[in-house]
């Protein structure tokens, strides 16, 4: 399989909101800026029960979400 790769800063965000902005942006529930640990994982038993978008900024990364 694919070989983790550690510290690499993400952004995640769930479908649920609890409203919008000024601009009628959706206001996410959870809406956090995360890191991979040293063996390339993220994990968490506090996130509830959602649909989670992870993101990360490609061109300062190198990388890409498949």
């Amino acid at each position: 399989g694919p070989t983790p790769i550690p510290n690499i800063p993400l952004s995640m965000h769930g479908a649920k909101t609890i409203g919008t902005d000024a601009g009628g942006s959706s206001i996410y529930k959870f809406l956090q800026d995360l890191t991979t640990n040293q063996s390339g994982v993220f994990a968490t038993s506090t996130l509830e029960w959602d649909a989670y978008t992870p993101s990360i900024d490609e061109v300062a990364e190198g990388y890409d979400i498949s």
